[in-house]
């Protein structure tokens, strides 16, 4: 497809203002076997564990037979979660995946770490290793499911695993949810998919498993070997455009440059000048922003990339706003690299305020009753001008936009409702709602994003609300920090 086909007929000053053409907002192709775009879609937004794992969990079990198939891809996954919540005992992974392979459905499992060795009864499973080197992993959280002559596919930023279940509300502990030690409330953002782009997200994961060179990961030292002989995955036919689909959708992906590849690791055959797809996708976007940047996302540390590409749409639009929320902290290493991932977080911000300090505002979340509890915002979700939004694995920095495995999914909604796109202006609301604390009357305080940023000013630190204020501690650089924890893949 080279172009789009307009079906917007609004007259209404925002679309004219902004020349709402969505070939602007989409970038090249990436890839001979995913199109450009698709049209005639519906996404569906999953905000938090719960509704994710609930969809995710239908579509599982309305597999039949043998002409059914489940794929899933992820960073982790633990066949013990319940999908459903622990008053549903039955809603295990685990219990799931098996009795849909006893069907004789086809199930098959990529996965980067086992946190707990598992086996499951009939599923395909392998631990995927195939990095750039020992530093790399493959953060994809997908999953296509056929059922009822039907592909449904799955992105986002939830693998099946600890901590994940959550809801909205994020009370802490909630007796439904899986957690890992401790645990913690988790605000997460996942997409279901119908229509031509569900067959995108199958490519990708059919690309990896059909990969001729794939090799396994010890736990310690270079991948080695090869795995046993399996079933290569096949090509199916790509669904029709779903009746009354308004949704056009981009998949993008990042894979690592051969020429970054370690001396042990092999270049994926299917990407051997790897793709950079997200990172074209988001700096494309952010030029084309001129009312808000809205961001969630869990690191926000590519203060060498995306950071600057913001200060200079702020330059170009004096009115626009950047409103940015992530995670209250780092979530793991030793205190040398949690002071470098301050040092980058600060710098991210500083050069957005360097600008305009007075149109930037940036939040973590927390649960404000008693105790007040920190709730972890792990969403890679960005949205610009009610126009474009992005959903998927890929974070803010620079191990995600070169070196690491990442796919999303770009929307840009044919439909217009209010003057401005539906699916961006939607989802935005439900973010902000839930984060703001705002009761289904007070939505319309948000219905235009700029006077919304005036909402999150004002409500942000007092219940019911979840946005507070972020801060952290100036830091300091590491060496380390390009070597092992935000290294470059992209090549020369």
């Amino acid at each position: 497809m080279g172009s789009v086909t307009k079906t917007v007929t609004a007259d209404d000053p925002v679309i004219r203002a902004q020349a709402l053409d969505p070939n602007r907002w989409l970038i090249p192709q990436q890839h001979a076997d995913i199109p450009r775009f698709t049209q005639g879609n519906r996404v569906e937004p999953l905000i938090d564990g719960q509704a994710a794992f609930a969809a995710m969990h239908t579509a599982f079990t309305a597999t039949a037979n043998a002409e059914d198939y489940i794929y899933i891809t992820g960073w982790d996954l633990v066949p013990a979660i319940h999908l459903l919540g622990r008053s549903v005992p039955a809603s295990t992974v685990d219990a799931v995946l098996s009795s849909a392979a006893g069907r004789g459905v086809d199930v098959r499992m990529l996965i980067w770490v086992i946190t707990t060795p598992f086996t499951i009864t009939g599923v395909n499973t392998f631990m995927d290793g195939k990095t750039r080197d020992t530093t790399g992993s493959h953060h994809q959280k997908t999953a296509a499911v056929h059922a009822n002559n039907t592909l449904t596919s799955f992105v986002g930023g939830i693998d099946m695993t600890r901590d994940r279940w959550d809801t909205p509300a994020h009370n802490f502990p909630d007796p439904n949810a899986d957690y890992k030690g401790s645990g913690q409330p988790w605000h997460d953002v996942h997409a279901k998919v119908n229509g031509p782009a569900a067959a995108d997200i199958e490519t990708n994961i059919r690309h990896r498993w059909n990969d001729t060179r794939v090799v396994f990961r010890p736990p310690i030292g270079p991948p080695i070997g090869t795995p046993p002989p399996t079933p290569p995955m096949p090509v199916h036919p790509v669904p029709a455009a779903v009746p009354g689909g308004t949704h056009i959708v981009q998949t993008l992906r990042t894979f690592p440059h051969h020429a970054t590849f370690g001396t042990f690791n092999w270049p994926y055959d299917f990407a051997p000048t790897g793709e950079s797809g997200l990172r074209r996708a988001y700096l494309n976007a952010i030029g084309n922003a001129r009312e808000y940047i809205y961001i969630e996302d869990q690191y926000m540390i590519s203060d060498d990339v995306i950071s600057p590409a913001i200060a200079a749409a702020m330059r170009r639009s004096p009115q626009l706003q950047v409103i940015l929320v992530t995670a209250p902290e780092p979530d793991t290493g030793t205190q040398n690299i949690k002071d470098a991932f301050d040092f980058h977080q600060n710098r991210f911000v500083a050069n957005l305020r360097a600008v305009d300090a007075s149109r930037v505002q940036i939040f973590h979340l927390e649960n404000l009753g008693s105790p007040r509890t920190p709730i972890y915002c792990h969403s890679k979700v960005c949205i610009i001008d009610d126009i474009w939004a992005i959903i998927g694995s890929c974070n803010m920095s620079t191990r995600s936009l070169t070196h690491d495995s990442e796919i999303s999914i770009a929307v840009v909604d044919l439909a217009v409702e209010h003057g401005r796109r539906r699916f961006a202006r939607d989802l935005r609301i439900a973010l902000w709602s839930e984060h703001l604390g705002l009761t289904p009357a007070e939505r319309s305080l948000i219905n235009d994003p700029l006077a919304g940023a005036a909402e999150w000013r004002s409500r942000a630190g007092t219940p019911p609300a979840h946005a507070v204020v972020h801060t952290r501690p100036a830091g300091s650089d590491s060496i380390l920090w390009r070597t092992f924890v935000d290294p470059d893949g992209s090549g020369p």
